[in-house]
């Protein structure tokens, strides 16, 4: 019998293979000192914050629709918060939410004006794995290891939603 993926698995999986990515070779071997921030560092976070930031407005929007969404915008809103609080570490501000849903694109905007609940969750799927293949391309652009496993957590997070979305709801 297969045993089933546990969330503290899949993030742990997460945050190791997201550690693995942004680890140098011969990297054991080096004595810890201060490492400077690697100058994409900043832009990838920025980016990633306003992912997840249009990402809660979305969701806050469909909860109209499927109150069962209101969850998962209260996630990002916690995610952005996480990347938030790496991006202060290196003495920088995020970029501020939207106040509303209007002027969301692509997948976030598709959620935020589905008009049935099948839409919602339709279109919750398709955020969801764009945001998982964002993550996955910020990783390997990442290179300071408590952003790297902040990220990696947070994307462990989203395939959490996507499967729930998919074979749940």
């Amino acid at each position: 019998m297969s045993a089933a993926l546990t969330r503290r698995a899949a993030l742990a999986g997460a945050a190791a293979a997201g550690l693995a990515l942004a680890a140098p070779a011969g990297a054991a071997e080096t004595p810890r000192r201060k490492t400077p921030v690697p100058p994409g560092e900043p832009s990838v976070l920025h980016a990633l914050i306003g992912r997840e930031n249009a990402a809660a407005a979305a969701y806050r929007a469909a909860a109209a629709v499927d109150p069962r969404l209101a969850r998962l915008a209260e996630h990002e809103a916690d995610h952005a918060r996480a990347l938030n609080s790496q991006l202060a570490a290196l003495g920088l501000n995020g970029p501020l939410p939207p106040r509303d849903a209007s002027g969301l694109r692509g997948e976030a905007g598709r959620l935020a004006r589905a008009g049935r609940p099948a839409d919602a969750l339709a279109a919750a799927a398709a955020l969801e794995r764009a945001l998982l293949d964002a993550y996955a391309d910020a990783l390997g652009g990442l290179r300071v290891a408590n952003i790297v496993r902040t990220a990696a957590t947070v994307m462990g997070s989203h395939a959490q939603h996507l499967a729930v979305l998919e074979r749940v709801w």
